[in-house]
């Protein structure tokens, strides 16, 4: 699902809303999830997950073209931990068949 979807979906089931509403409302959410990470907070939904910025040093690495070794500066990435929750509804869904294009993990035979 990407946001668009999501600002459907809402403006869907709430039709007393007007859909710009709904659409300030989405951006809304994200901005202050955004903002609380960018001050090194952490952002918890529960029964769903929570996200966290993680700290990631310097580290070794090599240009592929000419080989050269450089060094990288650290860097902050978002880590999602999902919520044992979210993990069982997942898979308790584990009986339905690979969806087409989907990459499979292992060759059937």
């Amino acid at each position: 699902m990407v946001k668009s979807e999501l600002v459907d979906k809402l403006a869907e089931q709430y039709q007393e809303w007007a859909f710009k509403d709904v659409v300030f409302a989405v951006n809304e959410v994200i901005n202050q999830m955004t903002q609380s990470l960018v001050d090194h907070g952490r952002v918890e939904f529960r029964g769903f997950g929570s996200f966290r910025p993680n700290w990631l040093g310097p580290r070794n690495a090599h240009n592929p073209k000419n080989g050269e070794r450089v060094i990288t500066t650290g860097k902050y990435r978002v880590r999602f931990r999902a919520a044992k929750a979210l993990r069982d509804r997942v898979n308790a869904n584990r009986h339905l068949p690979i969806k087409d294009g989907a990459k499979r993990r292992y060759d059937e035979e």
